[in-house]
């Protein structure tokens, strides 16, 4: 309960939850990001390690138990740096498609061979990602080459059958499908979190405004239309999903906090932790969220440190938390 003043300046309600420690992540994953449930009912977790060690990304592999494996490492034809996972999408085969060092991958694994084909390439920063009806979305929250004086984020759309798309980073380019701008002058870094809803609608997060979008699609995934749909009055939303109610559940990365959004608009803050280091379960800079083994699993990114943001510092433990169902607002 002490927590649950800090949230009152942030959302309309407040809800009295608290998340608890799902998992410590191993030595070589400081920095976990995305998730995706595996066809096998495993979870499949990114850690593009931007954290000081050294460390190249990894992908990791969760069980119901809670036993963590390391994915085989995956290569990138005609790229020698280190790989930095972001966002994930298992596709109906069973395919993953992995955000990664400005691609859009998709590897398919047999035992412990990874074969990788490229999706799309030349993208500036893609960040989430979500497969729907055999297309890729992908957000972009700044992308290269479109106002110099002002930030503008996007989404692309890829079919999943398509290989070796150059993107081309500006208005022109058939794969955008959605652009805004970022207004919030401290932090100019735009679309990043997106999710679908039961109807198809595609709703995506502006981090710096603290706003949600919804996305009305037609069949050949073209925007007809497009809507303000909540303002969480906060920067910093990051990983969001729906729930079985139709509630839209977002990760606020910059305060430490989770929101829930009725199909009213309503904005509930179902929990917010101050600076912290994670170790009892704590939000320690969430970014990404999944339904998992009857759990709601929030993934712990604990690295920026920015005036707008409550994290104060990197270090360990490097976490998952969860939050129990029947508490989400």
């Amino acid at each position: 309960m002490k927590y649950i003043a800090l949230a009152l300046a942030y959302a309309s309600t407040v809800w009295a939850a608290q998340t608890t420690l799902y998992t410590e992540l191993p030595e070589d994953c400081p920095t976990p990001d995305a998730f995706a449930v595996a066809p096998d009912g495993t979870l499949t977790l990114s850690c593009p390690n931007y954290a000081p060690g050294g460390y190249s990304g990894a992908l990791l592999s969760i069980s119901k138990d809670r036993k963590i494996r390391r994915l085989p490492d995956y290569t990138i034809p005609g790229f020698s740096g280190k790989i930095r996972p972001m966002g994930l999408a298992y596709g109906p085969d069973g395919t993953l498609f992995v955000n990664s060092n400005g691609r859009v991958l998709a590897l398919s694994f047999e035992e412990q061979t990874v074969t990788t084909e490229i999706i799309a390439h030349g993208i500036s920063g893609p960040n989430g990602l979500r497969c729907h009806n055999g297309a890729l979305y992908v957000t972009v929250p700044q992308m290269a080459g479109i106002k110099k004086d002002r930030n503008v984020g996007g989404v692309y759309r890829f079919q999943i059958s398509e290989r070796d798309v150059k993107v081309s980073n500006s208005t022109a380019d058939k794969h955008l499908i959605f652009t805004s701008e970022t207004k919030n002058s401290e932090k100019q870094f735009g679309l990043d979190g997106l999710a679908f809803d039961q109807k198809g609608h595609l709703y995506v997060g502006d981090f710096g405004d603290g706003t949600v979008f919804r996305l009305t699609l037609d069949r050949s995934g073209k925007v007809v239309d497009s809507a303000h749909y909540a303002d969480l009055n906060t920067t910093g939303i990051d990983g969001m999903i729906f729930d079985k109610r139709g509630h839209l559940i977002v990760c606020g990365f910059s305060k430490n906090a989770l929101y829930s959004v009725a199909p009213n608009g309503t904005v509930t803050t179902v929990v917010q932790y101050p600076d912290n280091d994670g170790s009892n379960g704590e939000l320690d800079q969430p970014v990404d969220l999944v339904f998992f083994d009857g759990k709601l699993v929030i993934s712990n990114f604990d690295l920026m440190s920015e005036p707008t943001m409550v994290n104060r510092s990197h270090g360990k433990p490097y976490t998952l938390s969860f939050l129990e169902v029947d508490w989400i607002p």
